[in-house]
């Protein structure tokens, strides 16, 4: 019997059936090891950066290894694949292509603890009063924290109204949330309601106007190979992603489906800056300013030092104070070198 058939008899009679997959590149080398249960291992998309990188310029083969009917047994099936296969960044011997962030097991940064702030921090978050807004800011209901909100709204999560309170998210289940502590009054309830429409209105308007704008196909090497009419234009004759390949074009991303691409009139915007930047040089220290090395780049030094390269990247921009339990500067913008 066939995996797929498998999962799907599975499905069919309701039995959640646990397995252990490896994804390949097209040599054959496991750059991921996974756990999961119905189609997660052919899921392709909401991957990691890293994963959707190597799978882009790589390709990705899908391949199960293990069936179990535990889910404790998975867990620990998938920990001694990920040893035996080098796919851990953290590895010593780790593989050239890999993007296992932990060492498997219940999943989440295993060895990666919170402090006991942060855990408080998250307690009382989570625990604060919180209004239910309507989309033109009238007050609809108070509960007594976001964890009772998410189970009398049926919602998965009380993670996206918390996001939503402390303004990282616009709407979370088609509603605006703040926190009742805030003694926001109905007219600055109303002033944030139509902000958060307006906002919403232009970045619209933005993603309009850059699926029409002409885009340039470069190789790695930044050579042009062509000129596309649009972002979908683009798409449909080379079969790559859209979403990757605007992304980055507004340099979000290095690279979709192993090449770069950029707006043609946006040469010199803060697009291609960030790009640049994300292949800039980079040094690493220790919490005493020991210098320890130096890369090329960003993705270089993540890959070495085992550290997800969004986290390298915000500590050169002097977004966070250490990654990794390290200090990374760009190495022009090193304070540690003298001109």
């Amino acid at each position: 019997m066939s995996t797929k058939v498998h999962i799907k008899l599975c499905n069919k009679h309701n039995i959640k059936c646990w397995y252990v997959y490896l994804h390949k590149i097209k040599t054959g080398i496991p750059f991921y090891v996974g756990k999961g249960y119905h189609r997660r291992a052919y899921q392709l998309t909401g991957r990691s950066q890293q994963h959707q990188t190597i799978q882009e310029k790589y390709g990705c083969n899908v391949e199960i290894i293990y069936y179990t009917y535990d889910q404790d047994d998975a867990y620990t099936k998938e920990i001694e694949m990920i040893a035996f296969y080098h796919t851990w960044m953290r590895d010593p011997e780790k593989v050239e292509h890999c993007c296992n962030k932990d060492k498997g097991g219940q999943g989440g940064w295993n060895g990666r603890e919170c402090t006991q702030e942060t855990r408080q921090k998250i307690i009382e978050s989570n625990n604060k009063p919180v209004i239910k807004i309507d989309k033109q800011g009238n007050r609809l209901e108070t509960y007594t924290s976001a964890l009772e909100a998410c189970r009398i709204m049926n919602y998965k999560s009380g993670s996206g109204i918390v996001q939503c309170c402390l303004r990282h998210f616009d709407y979370a289940g088609g509603f605006i949330w703040r926190h009742v502590s805030e003694n926001l009054t109905d007219e600055q309830l109303k002033i944030e309601a139509q902000q958060i429409k307006e906002k919403q209105v232009i970045n619209k308007n933005i993603r309009i106007q850059n699926t029409q704008k002409k885009i340039k196909q470069c190789t790695p090497n930044n050579e042009v190979v062509t000129i596309h009419d649009s972002i979908i234009c683009a798409s449909i004759s080379t079969k790559i992603n859209k979403s990757n390949i605007a992304s980055c074009c507004r340099g979000e991303r290095n690279y979709a489906g192993g090449f770069r691409w950029y707006f043609i009139d946006d040469e010199t915007t803060e697009a291609i800056t960030k790009i640049s930047k994300r292949l800039s040089a980079v040094n690493c220290y220790t919490k005493d300013e020991i210098f320890v090395q130096s890369c090329q780049s960003i993705s270089e030094m993540s890959r070495k030092m085992g550290i997800c390269s969004s986290a390298i990247g915000g500590c050169c921009r002097k977004e966070r104070k250490t990654a990794g339990g390290f200090k990374f500067y760009y190495a022009d913008q090193d304070p540690n070198i003298t001109t």
